[in-house]
């Protein structure tokens, strides 16, 4: 009769985790071992204590275990940071990545302005930049292209422009200088006009 209760209790032991370790006719411990990393605790209780006592005794260790896949505390930890991470940044903190996104990234384009990139927006905040460019993915879309390329070429654009108004200037410069010496041509007596035509 003792053996069935011993062996109905190890059944039910087994739905918590728990298995008996036997040493022996006399010596038997109960052990239980984390589902996730394989850490492992071992107890001298009564073989006669209730499995829902051993599960109450572990769950003051920290420990997770009520008829789920047994959790140690450091994995319960884990699990609550890789949680808290899928939520989400602080409210706050997402509030102002969009704001600044608005300001500086164009939607339709998908393209930023110029100078500016998700490593730029996360310095200027003083965030993640993994955490920027997951925001800006999610509400804003993806990168039309590399911020370096819209970088060069707006670079190469502004380069275009300052090339232009130099040219500009040079060429005035230029029509200047050839209408003084126009004028001083026409200004010399005329045999010396004509040696300097």
């Amino acid at each position: 009769m003792a053996h069935g209760m011993t062996s109905r209790r190890e059944a039910d032991a087994l739905d918590y985790g728990f298995s008996m370790i036997r040493n022996g006719a006399l010596a038997r411990r109960w052990n239980i071992a984390c589902s996730r990393c394989g850490a492992e605790v071992t107890h001298g209780w009564d073989q006669r204590i209730s499995p829902e006592m051993m599960a109450r005794n572990l769950k003051k260790q920290g420990w997770q275990v009520s008829h789920k896949p047994p959790l140690c505390p450091a994995c319960q930890k884990k699990e609550k940071t890789v949680v808290t991470a899928q939520a989400g940044p602080d409210p706050k903190l997402a509030r102002r990545i969009y704001q600044k996104l608005d300001e500086v990234f164009d939607e339709a384009k998908r393209r930023y302005a110029a100078s500016w990139s998700d490593d730029k927006v996360a310095k200027d905040l003083g965030v993640s930049v993994e955490l920027v460019a997951r925001i800006r993915d999610e509400a804003y879309g993806k990168l039309a292209e590399d911020p370096a390329i819209a970088t060069l070429r707006d670079d190469i654009e502004l380069f275009k422009m300052q090339f232009d108004e130099a040219m500009k200037t040079l060429r005035a410069e230029m029509e200047g200088c050839a209408g003084v010496l126009g004028t001083r041509l026409e200004a010399l007596p005329g045999a010396h006009r004509k040696a300097a035509g």
